[in-house]
């Protein structure tokens, strides 16, 4: 996403613009769903986990990051603030999860 769209976007839900939001944003958006470990982990160099946390805490209230769950966990993905809204399946042996094309 470009920058400037995003930062218009963060406006629009009253989130401030930093440097740690806008890289759990497109960490996320090149990766797809993500655990919140995985997440942290990926981004210790830029962010540490609480940070992360709550990040991923105010992203998914303003609708801009979703929980997909599989089982009692959840993976992270992109709200539909990015994305046409989106179904996901898992598979029950190797747990990954597959968005389903329409």
């Amino acid at each position: 996403m470009n920058p400037e769209k995003l930062r218009q976007l963060f406006n629009h839900h009253g989130i401030s613009f930093t440097r740690q939001r806008r890289e759990v944003i497109y960490h996320i958006g090149k990766h797809g769903p993500i655990t919140m470990k995985d997440l942290a982990l990926s981004l210790a160099a830029v962010a540490d986990r609480a940070t992360v946390y709550r990040t991923v805490n105010c992203f998914t209230e303003k609708g801009l990051l979703t929980k997909i769950s599989y089982g009692w966990k959840f993976k992270i993905a992109l709200g539909e603030g990015f994305t046409i809204h989106q179904h996901y399946a898992t598979c029950k042996t190797c747990r990954r999860i597959f968005e389903l094309k329409h």
